[in-house]
C-alpha cells in the first residue's frame, strides 16, 4: 500500500500538485471560479475519475466511469471560502426573507452529508431559542489534510474534521466556535474494476454527555429524460403534493423557463438485505436510464428515506441573496438543479414523530461511534435487469398515500 498525505489549503507557487501511484493520478488543483483559498482533489484511473471538495468536508462532487456520470452537473460554478461563509444568514425563499436556509448557497455536491445537530428542516432549540439551520452545517466544514491509500486495484481517501455547537454566529470562522461535540472521519473508496464507489462516515461523540447524531444525506445522481428511480418500499407517500401518480418515480425535464420542479416521495416498509455490497445490511435502490445503463445505490436502513427529483431552475428567483439594503438581491440559481436520488437520515425530515418509522436513532455515549455508508455501482445491463425485477416484484402491491 502507498500512502499520500495532502495539505489541501496551500498550493506551492499556485501550481497544481500531481502525484502518480500504481495507475492512479492524484491532483490537488484550484478551480478558477472558487475562492482563492479553496482547492479541489481529483483521483483518476483508466476507467474512473472522481472529484472531492475538501473545503466542504470532503464532499463527493462529480464521478465518472468510462465517461458515464454518477452524479448531477454541479449547479454552482464556484465554492466559497468556508472561513468567510456564514451558514446562519437569512435568504429570500420564494420572495420571503427567511432564516435557516443558507445551506442552499453551497448546495452543489453529488453527495452532501447533513447534520449533525439538525439534519432536516430549520429547527428551534427549546432551551435556548437558537435556530438550527436546514440540513445543519456539517457539509460546510473543511478538512485540513487528506490521506490517500493506494493499492493496485483501489484508492481510499480519508479526512477528519470536528463539529462544534456553534452559537457565536457573528464570529468567523464560525466552525471554530463552541465546544467540540462530534468528530467525523470520512472515507471514500473507489474500485475502478467494479465501477464501485463506497462512502463510509464515522461519527464519534466527543462531548461529555450522551448525544444523538442527527445525520442525513442528500444524493443527486445524474438525471436524463425518462430516468426511473426505484426504491423497494411497500408504502409511498408524496410529500408536499397530492397522492403520487403512476409515473411517480420517473424524471422529466422541466418545461417551464426559469422554473424548478421538485418532487419528493416518502418510502416505508422497505426491503432490507443482509450483507449487501459488503455492508451489514442495506437497501438496494436502482436508477435506470432509457439507454439501458443503470446506477445501483445501496443506502443504510434508517428512520427517514425519500426519493427526491429536481428539474430545471436556471435563472429562477426562487432562492435569492439579501442585498446591502436588506432587499431581495441576486439569485443563486445560475444553472439547472437537475438531479434524482435518495434523501435519507436519522429521523423524520420535518421533525415529527411518525409511527411509520421502522428504525430508531442511535444514542451515542461519550466517545462512542456510529458508522454510515453508501455504495454506488454501475452494474452490467443483465445484472441491472435482475435488480429491477427484484424491486418491481417487491413493490407490486405498493400502497400510496
Amino acid at each position: 500500500m502507498n500512502r499520500i498525505i495532502l495539505d489541501c489549503k496551500s498550493l506551492e507557487n499556485g501550481k497544481e500538485k500531481v502525484i502518480e501511484k500504481l495507475g492512479f493520478t492524484v491532483k490537488v488543483f484550484h478551480n478558477k471560479n472558487d475562492d482563492i483559498c479553496v482547492n479541489r482533489i481529483s483521483i483518476e484511473h483508466i476507467d474512473m475519475n472522481i472529484e472531492l471538495l475538501p473545503s466542504k468536508g470532503l464532499t463527493v462532487n462529480e464521478a465518472f466511469f468510462r465517461g458515464q456520470p454518477y452524479f448531477w452537473e454541479p449547479p454552482l460554478d464556484g465554492l466559497p471560502n468556508p472561513d468567510n461563509f456564514n451558514p446562519f444568514e437569512k435568504m429570500y425563499i420564494d420572495g420571503i426573507l427567511t432564516e435557516g436556509f443558507s445551506w442552499l448557497k453551497q448546495f452543489t455536491g453529488g453527495v452532501e452529508m447533513l447534520g449533525l445537530e439538525n439534519w432536516g428542516m430549520p429547527e428551534t432549540e427549546e432551551a435556548t431559542g437558537f435556530s438550527l439551520p436546514m440540513h445543519g452545517t456539517v457539509s460546510m466544514i473543511p478538512v485540513k489534510s487528506v490521506n490517500i491509500d493506494i493499492t493496485e486495484d483501489s484508492a481510499e481517501i480519508s479526512g477528519t474534521f470536528e463539529v462544534r455547537n456553534t452559537r457565536e454566529i457573528e464570529k468567523l470562522p464560525w466552525y471554530k466556535n463552541g465546544e467540540v461535540i462530534f468528530e467525523v472521519t470520512k472515507r471514500i473508496i473507489i474500485k475502478p474494476d467494479s465501477a464501485r464507489i463506497i462512502l463510509k462516515d464515522t461519527i464519534t461523540n466527543k462531548s461529555v454527555e450522551a448525544r444523538i447524531a442527527n445525520w442525513g444525506y442528500h444524493v443527486q445522481m445524474r438525471a436524463f429524460e425518462g430516468a426511473e428511480y426505484l426504491i423497494p418500499s411497500k408504502k409511498m407517500k408524496r410529500i408536499g403534493e397530492s397522492t403520487a401518480a403512476n409515473n411517480h418515480e420517473i424524471w422529466y425535464n422541466s418545461k417551464g423557463e426559469n422554473v424548478r420542479v421538485q418532487v419528493m416521495n416518502r418510502h416505508t416498509v422497505l426491503k432490507v438485505i443482509d450483507e449487501l455490497a459488503g455492508e451489514k445490511s442495506g437497501i438496494r435502490t436502482l436508477l435506470k436510464y432509457p439507454d439501458g445503463h443503470a446506477i445501483m445505490a445501496v443506502i443504510p436502513a434508517c428512520p427517514w428515506i425519500a426519493s427526491w427529483m429536481s428539474s430545471g431552475g436556471a435563472g429562477s428567483r426562487e432562492w435569492c441573496l439579501v442585498d446591502a439594503s436588506g432587499k431581495k438581491g441576486t439569485s443563486i440559481m445560475k444553472k439547472d438543479y437537475s438531479g434524482i436520488g435518495p434523501e435519507f437520515g436519522s429521523k423524520d425530515l420535518f421533525g415529527g414523530e411518525d409511527e411509520e418509522i421502522q428504525y430508531k436513532q442511535d444514542v451515542l455515549e461519550p466517545m462512542q461511534s456510529t458508522e454510515t455508508f453508501i455504495v454506488f455501482e454501475m452494474p452490467e445491463p443483465a445484472q441491472a435487469k435482475i435488480f429491477e425485477e427484484e424491486i418491481n416484484y417487491y413493490i407490486k402491491d405498493r400502497k400510496f398515500g
